[in-house]
């Protein structure tokens, strides 16, 4: 939405903080990027841990997908097919 709304952006660093539900970056979001993936890499492959929930000054934070996660995940996606 900054860049005007016709390119993605990418930006990596590692987790400034992990609790058990939460994970929490420094790395640079905007409204409109709720939802996001949040992206762990081994090796070539990319693993969602990840969904951006939210923006503060103390850092950006995602909710951890923990099986009950994506369980809901599953569920919304069923609903939607």
């Amino acid at each position: 939405c900054d860049k005007g709304g016709d390119q993605q952006w990418f930006n990596a660093k590692k987790a400034k903080s992990v609790t058990g539900r939460t994970i929490v970056y420094d790395i640079d979001t905007m409204g409109g990027q709720s939802g996001s993936p949040v992206w762990y890499l081994s090796g070539s492959a990319r693993y969602a841990v990840g969904v951006h929930t939210n923006g503060h000054s103390s850092g950006n934070s995602a909710t951890r997908i923990i099986t009950e996660v994506f369980n809901l995940m599953k569920t919304w996606k069923a609903l939607g097919a």
